[in-house]
């Protein structure tokens, strides 16, 4: 069956087609010939590998990347030392499942959650994990969680709560998302507002400041995802019509790009904050964000992938992106340009669930977490 391809020209919609002021930016959707599949080439060496229990669902660097977490569906966590190349402790974090995990800004502490209903802080200073602070919500599911950027607290979400404790779990600020349940949780890179998205736009809350109301940014529809732009300017979401929409909060405006082939579960931006990569189909679709685009222009679109794309990451450094798909390769990308093959390819035995950039000025090195339960460590060309 063919697949619709993403890669048209954009239009400014007629005025008043677009709620909330908003443009307009349609992919022009065709049928194209299925794409070739990546070749098996690659510069990429297996540095390291290990088996855990379960699926790994989340993946996570400390900010010197030595440490890389990794969590797996069954709640289980296994922390490796990536300069020794070792596994250096294995723990339950959570009964019935993870969620999401995330190393503290410049710290040793792991924050996790899960389907316990509970988000867990743990001390791994001494090698081990110790358990120095938790929330529980009335929800099983804690989905989201995330460090403030400063590290000296964090937020959680389960349902339509979202809490905001220190480091060590005790509660500072409880909020309500009151149109649906949050399907998104992020703080602004400056640190000053945490984001909400869910059922009609996105949320905007301030922990610290209490006499700063809730700030909305209004959508018809539903987010399934968010990133923010590294500056804090833009919020992109992915939505629950196969569109990704964003807002300019500088400007006040905002704009959608509609026509992917599924939901857009999937954003990242490159550190410079040029690039949006987004999945929504086997395809990479990159939108360039420059003073008066992407607005009126055509995205860039990566076409190697066979299979849907799971996962997404931009390298720490420059413009190296690297995708994988639920066929299992893995693509490194370091020219956007429409059709340019990708730089290295190599596919895995399994669907990749999990990529992540070891946090490094290099960023040669990168982690990869598949269906079988395969954790590996890879370096390529730097």
């Amino acid at each position: 069956m063919r697949q619709k391809a993403m890669r048209g020209v954009m239009h400014l919609a007629a005025a008043g087609l677009c709620s909330s002021g908003a443009t307009s930016m349609r992919l022009r959707c065709g049928l194209l010939s299925q794409p070739a599949q990546p070749e098996r080439r690659t510069n990429m060496q297996v540095e390291w590998s290990t088996t855990i229990s379960e699926i790994p669902v989340a993946l996570a660097w400390s900010d010197d990347g030595r440490w890389l977490a990794a969590g797996g569906a069954d709640g289980e966590v296994f922390v490796v030392d990536a300069v020794g190349l070792c596994e250096v402790t294995r723990f339950a974090a959570h009964t019935n499942g993870l969620f999401q995990l995330a190393w503290q800004p410049s710290g040793n502490r792991l924050l996790t959650s899960g389907q316990d209903g509970c988000a867990r802080v743990w001390d791994l200073s001494d090698n081990d994990a110790r358990p120095v602070g938790e929330v529980r919500f009335a929800q099983d599911w804690v989905e989201h969680c995330g460090w403030q950027p400063s590290g000296k607290s964090f937020a959680a979400a389960a349902g339509r709560d979202v809490k905001v404790l220190d480091a060590d779990g005790a509660l500072q600020r409880d909020y309500r998302f009151e149109s649906s349940t949050v399907a998104a949780l992020a703080w602004r890179p400056q640190g000053a507002q945490l984001a909400a998205a869910g059922y009609q736009g996105v949320m905007l809350f301030s922990p610290l400041d209490a006499r700063q109301p809730p700030k909305a940014l209004p959508w018809n529809g539903s987010m399934v995802s968010m990133a923010w732009r590294p500056d804090g300017s833009v919020i992109a979401c992915g939505c629950q019509d196969s569109s990704v929409h964003f807002w300019r909060l500088r400007e006040g405006t905002e704009a959608y790009m509609s026509g992917y082939e599924t939901k857009p579960r999937h954003l990242v931006w490159s550190r410079d904050g040029e690039w949006l990569a987004t999945s929504g189909g086997s395809d990479v679709t990159l939108w360039r964000f420059r003073k008066s685009s992407p607005e009126g222009t055509s995205p860039t679109n990566l076409r190697r992938h066979r299979a849907p794309l799971q996962a997404l990451a931009f390298a720490p450094r420059g413009r190296r992106l690297i995708s994988g798909c639920a066929g299992g390769w893995v693509c490194l990308w370091d020219q956007f340009e429409d059709f340019t093959p990708p730089t290295e390819a190599l596919q895995f035995s399994a669907g990749i669930e999990a990529l992540a950039w070891q946090p490094r000025a290099t960023g040669g090195m990168f982690a990869v977490g598949d269906a079988a339960g395969t954790v590996q460590l890879l370096v390529t060309a730097k």
